[in-house]
């Protein structure tokens, strides 16, 4: 005998929920449009509420332009919630074109794919879906022919087919893999029995011609959850067809019906469940025209609210219907650039002082693109908070720099030479000849050879062209000529850089010629220049992901300063200093930048046994690098044209900063006796991050160190 498919709501429920329709039609609201009547229409819609469809319908999705084939027992056309939201349809049991509905059971699954959501009743989970309607069932059930003709005929003119039916045995199969071959999504009751597998046809959803790697189409099994997101007790469970089961509200479910034009009726039955699925799959393609059914379906089993045991299991599957989640992203986010896609997730920018005008820019701004997920769906996201600010101020930095002066040992080796070390954190070692002197040295100490900086160990007065890279290696030569002398020398460092967002290898190089003459026993006058070579940062910014920075940066800068011994023990010296970075292009999302100014510059007192012997005071003032002259220009995705390829634009920021940055410092270091060290700092820092509205930034910090 050919098995027979059913509806499947046994007979005897179907029955005892009609008398409940009857009941409560004459509380279903009369159609009207006043805001109340839409949020009465709301509260009466609950498989749209609870399997989260509003957030669809808030961004604009609905169903429209997406048609779900419908294989039942035809639709009520004249019903309220469904006029002029069915197509011509197919009568698989007589091969015309009457689908008029004799049970009632149709046109309660076709309201909740697509019941209007015009203020009364209810609405579907897809209110502007088109319903393609296909009758199959003539009295109690299908057969094998009639199922797999309706299902050709759907097939050929819907994505998405809803088969609120079920069978004790494989029906109609030929005609499903056909349909899924053809690249169709077919979304199968489960059936009724309880039992610990679906039915038939839902149970070919395990076949690997319906969802395995090279199948174009899917088939999904939906089970039915109480309000309390339970399995309804005669729901089939998932069983071994787990990976692509869902589950979604099916006890009591409200919805029109075929008694008339403006009946309802609460039904319960997997087949109230897998509407809603067929509904989802809808919304998604409506906000997405480009997702192919079979990844509508992915979507929708991948976002599902897991239930029962954790991860895919034998009840419940991979969980309840989620189109809220279903919005997110799935995957991961990359956006276009120049020369291709980079991921968000990675994407940062930490600004140095010299560019922290791009921070500002990105805060009161924003940096917005389009980016697509792992199913090439676009989202808007915003990259401004991606883009970091330097760092304020912080004691935890004071005292490792008062630490670096309080542990620094400083030595004067056989034959002249003199060294100064930090173990575990820098050195530097100068070797005289007879024509001058060899340098070299590793950390922060290496850049002090150059420039007034020598020898008054006072940090704002080192070149900040010098200061671009990590810390790293110095090797310098210096010739003396009278009271001339020329130095030359390399400072370089690698380093992995935090970006805000990631990290990046930097790796910087800085050549320095240098020319210092001494004017009596007081004054000292130096200039040098010096040419920076920057990878993987852009005058001390670090970008990863989009904002990576892959070519080389080259910054040219003159530095100027003197150093005036007023007294015995007392100096005063200032330096100033200004650069220029050519333009450059390369991919990425700041596509472009132009040639840039900036200039640095320092006033300080060094004060020697200032309150005692041995102690040193340093009183200064300093502008941080500043750049005074340039702009980037960032190509940003802003779209995706109908084949789906990316649309950018570009958005020009301007580097130059409203203010100028003063760093006032006081700081102050004795020793006491021969373990003890004391260390003080008092710093302020006006319009910090050259932030003309930005509040002043303050610190007080004091170290008292003893070795035991």
């Amino acid at each position: 005998m050919r098995p027979r498919s059913r509806r499947t709501p046994p007979s005897s429920r179907l029955v005892a929920t009609l008398a409940l329709a009857l009941a409560f039609a004459s509380a279903v609201p009369a159609r009207a449009a006043d805001p109340a009547a839409f949020e009465a229409e709301a509260a009466a819609s609950s498989t749209a509420l609870r399997v989260g469809a509003p957030s669809a319908w808030s961004r604009g999705g609905l169903g429209a332009g997406v048609v779900v084939g419908l294989l039942d027992s035809g639709v009520l056309a004249s019903h309220g919630e469904l006029a002029g939201r069915l197509l011509r349809g197919y009568d698989a049991l007589s091969g015309g074109t009457d689908t008029r509905d004799a049970s009632g059971h149709g046109t309660h699954v076709a309201g909740l794919v697509a019941a209007a959501r015009d203020g009364s009743g209810i609405a579907g989970v897809a209110p502007e879906a088109r319903i393609l309607p296909v009758r199959v069932f003539g009295g109690e059930g299908a057969t094998d022919a009639v199922l797999s003709s309706g299902v050709r005929w759907a097939a050929a003119r819907a994505g998405i087919l809803n088969l609120s039916l079920a069978a004790s045995a494989p029906i109609a199969g030929a005609a499903l893999r056909d349909a899924t071959a053809s690249g169709a999504l077919v979304v199968v009751a489960a059936g009724n029995r309880g039992a610990a597998n679906p039915d038939w046809p839902a149970r070919f959803a395990r076949e690997a011609w319906a969802n395995g790697p090279g199948a174009r189409g899917a088939i999904l099994a939906v089970g039915a959850v109480d309000a309390e997101n339970r399995i309804a007790p005669w729901s089939n469970r998932a069983g071994d067809t787990a990976s692509w089961y869902l589950v979604a509200p099916g006890v009591g479910v409200l919805s029109s019906y075929a008694g008339g034009d403006d009946a309802y009726a609460r039904v319960s039955g997997t087949s109230m469940a897998a509407p809603a699925v067929s509904g989802a799959a809808a919304l998604l393609q409506s906000i997405w025209p480009r997702l192919t059914p079979r990844e509508a379906a992915s979507i929708l089993l991948a976002t599902a609210r897991d239930l029962g045991a954790p991860g895919t299991d034998p009840v419940y599957g991979r969980g309840l219907l989620d189109v809220e989640a279903a919005l997110r992203p799935v995957g991961t986010l990359t956006t276009a650039v120049a020369g291709g896609e980079v991921p968000l997730a990675s994407t940062g920018l930490r600004t140095s002082p010299a560019t922290a005008a791009l921070a500002r820019a990105a805060a009161r701004d924003g940096i917005p693109v389009v980016a697509s997920d792992a199913y090439r769906r676009d989202f808007t996201a915003d990259l401004g908070n991606r883009v970091v600010a330097p760092l304020p101020m912080q004691v935890a930095r004071a005292f490792d720099a008062m630490d670096a002066r309080m542990e620094r040992l400083e030595r004067t080796l056989a034959g002249g030479a003199r060294m100064s070390l930090r173990p575990n954190d820098s050195f530097s070692m100068v070797s005289r000849d007879a024509a001058g002197e060899f340098a070299f040295g590793a950390g922060a100490r290496a850049r002090d050879y150059f420039g007034v900086a020598a020898g008054l160990d006072v940090a704002a007065l080192s070149n900040p062209y010098a200061a671009l890279g990590p810390r790293g290696a110095l090797l310098a030569r210096g010739l003396s000529v009278g009271d001339t002398t020329f130095k030359a020398g390399v400072l370089g460092g690698t380093a992995t850089e935090s970006s805000g967002s990631g990290w990046a290898p930097v790796d910087a190089r800085t050549s320095v010629v240098e020319a210092s003459r001494r004017i009596g026993e007081t004054l000292m006058l130096s200039t040098g220049w010096s040419r920076s070579i920057e990878q993987g940062a852009w005058l001390g910014a670090v970008g990863s992901g989009g904002f990576s920075m892959s070519e080389a940066v080259r910054t040219d800068a003159l530095q100027v300063g003197g150093a005036w011994r007023v007294a015995p023990g007392a100096v005063v010296a200032a330096t100033w200093a200004q650069g220029r970075t050519p333009g450059r292009s390369g991919p990425g999302l700041v596509s472009s930048v132009g040639d840039a100014r900036s200039d640095a510059g320092s006033l300080a007192v060094v004060l020697a046994d200032a309150f005692h012997a041995g102690d040193a005071l340093s009183l200064s003032v300093s502008q941080p690098m500043r750049t005074r002259s340039g702009e980037a220009v960032a190509t940003l995705q802003t779209g995706v044209d109908a084949d789906g390829a990316p649309i950018t634009g570009t958005r020009r920021y301007a580097l130059v900063p409203d203010g100028r940055e003063r760093v006032f410092e006081i700081a102050y270091r004795r020793a006491i006796g021969r373990d003890t060290q004391l260390g003080a700092v008092l710093a302020l820092r006006r319009e910090p991050n050259h932030d003309a509205a930005a509040p002043d930034d303050a610190m007080v910090a004091l170290r008292w160190r003893r070795i035991f």
